[in-house]
């Protein structure tokens, strides 16, 4: 078998192949669309829950000790995020076999997998003078974050993002490649035609014609199959809903980190008030000490 044949062959079933991957495509890009969403309303009303409690837990100055408070009291306001069972008590009775660590490995990660890996960047929140890179902090907290980055914590969604951008492209590729290989497949049953005999050369015509037909239905179905995907790419895009949950994240960390600080003045702000301070001085060093009245009228 030469090149030509195998690639005839794989011709053949081309629209097939790219059809099974077009519902492979959609179907994997559903589930990822579907968990970020997820993700997307969880974050929000953790960000919500946030607020609500920041206020009603009281900062002693140990920063450590208050985010452990307020967390705990979040974490009784937040749903079970990505849960796996089937319902919360199926969850609860697995949870409550200590014999299957694996359950309190899930009961643990739905739970609290956002909210722990916050915490664990309370060092970057020390800081009252310099505010951290809060989109650096969100997007440290996400990767880490299982349900965040694999679907099935198999399938990485970042990978899968670039892929399904490549889709649409690799579609009409595919289509005109099949086109190519079918016409030149069947172009050597031309030579097999005898125009003296139309008749008995009418089977090698039909096949002939058959054979360019299906050829070019690969570059259609290639078209209609990058249209589809491109049409979902740019009306649910995978990268809008990540981009929101990402500054989502960062709004919590700058709310945690003004909550943390607010009653300290930045470096920016003692310097002027003491700039303030010793112009004061200077104004009074500079009134005569003989005019007590203008002295008392220039006070701040």
């Amino acid at each position: 078998m030469n090149l030509v044949e195998l690639l005839s062959g794989f011709a053949e079933n081309l629209i097939e192949f790219m059809a099974f991957i077009l519902f492979l495509a959609l179907f994997l890009r559903y589930m990822a669309y579907r968990m970020c969403a997820s993700t997307q309303t969880y974050v929000k009303t953790l960000s919500r829950s946030i607020e609500k409690n920041v206020l009603k837990v009281e900062n002693h100055g140990k920063i450590d000790s208050w985010m452990k408070e307020l967390f705990s009291v979040v974490e009784k306001d937040m749903p079970n995020r990505g849960i796996r069972f089937q319902n919360k008590k199926q969850a609860m009775e697995r949870f409550a076999n200590k014999n299957k660590q694996t359950s309190i490995d899930d009961f643990i990660a739905v739970k609290r997998s956002l909210t722990y890996n916050i915490t664990q960047q309370t060092d970057a929140l020390r800081n009252p003078v310099h505010p951290p890179d809060f989109l650096e902090l969100s997007n440290r907290v996400m990767a880490v974050d299982p349900y965040w980055n694999k679907i099935y914590q198999i399938i990485p969604v970042s990978t899968l993002q670039r892929v399904l951008s490549m889709l649409p492209g690799l579609y009409i590729i595919g289509g005109i490649f099949g086109t190519f290989i079918g016409i030149t497949a069947a172009l050597p049953m031309i030579a097999e035609i005898d125009l003296s005999n139309l008749d008995a050369s009418a089977p090698i015509l039909n096949q002939f014609v058959g054979n360019i037909a299906y050829s070019m239905n690969t570059s259609i179905a290639g078209i209609i199959f990058s249209v589809i995907m491109t049409l979902l790419n740019t009306l649910f895009p995978l990268e809008t809903v990540r981009n929101d949950v990402e500054e989502n994240m960062a709004s919590i960390f700058e709310n945690l980190w003004i909550q943390i600080h607010k009653d300290k003045l930045w470096h920016g702000e003692k310097e002027i008030i003491a700039k303030l301070e010793q112009l004061v001085e200077l104004q009074k060093a500079m009134i005569p000490a003989n005019n007590p009245k203008q002295a008392a009228g220039n006070g701040f």
